[in-house]
């Protein structure tokens, strides 16, 4: 349900009174149609399409992972449909987007974008397997190149 922005906590009975503190000084609310879709898919989690999900998903993680370890500094996170790829120094996010998409047709976002300045945010959560298998490909090769230093100043 990535990018429907719905989430849930789990916690100690503990701790209730401060979560309550804090979740009441946050105005937020989730649309209908999110919750709907959170309901429908909770109450079937069990289900061969929610557990296909969870692999193609845990899939996508190793094969991306691959193509961007070579990166120094990659940040492997959890809980996220994303890496934060650590670009070498001197090397401008914006730059670096651009030169993937037009040499390596990989889209890609800055990672300033996230407060990550000298990252790429690298997401993996809605590709189809087969796809991802194709761009982790072109990813792995683009930063292969970035790291030979072939990318051009006018990138």
């Amino acid at each position: 349900m990535h990018g429907w922005r719905v989430g849930y906590i789990a916690y100690p009975e503990s701790i209730q009174d401060g979560l309550e503190k804090v979740q009441d000084t946050i105005p937020i609310n989730v649309c209908q149609i999110s919750q709907q879709l959170a309901k429908k898919v909770l109450s079937d989690y069990k289900s061969d399409w929610a557990r296909d999900q969870v692999k193609t998903i845990q899939s996508n993680r190793e094969i991306i992972w691959d193509a961007v370890a070579q990166m120094t500094g990659t940040v492997k996170t959890c809980g996220a449909f994303y890496f934060f790829v650590k670009l070498p120094m001197g090397i401008q996010d914006e730059k670096a987007v651009k030169f993937l998409a037009e040499n390596f047709k990989v889209g890609v976002l800055p990672g300033n974008s996230s407060g990550m300045s000298g990252y790429l945010r690298v997401s993996y959560g809605n590709l189809k397997l087969e796809e991802c298998q194709k761009a982790s490909l072109r990813l792995k090769q683009g930063l292969a190149s970035i790291l030979r230093g072939e990318m051009s100043d006018s990138s």
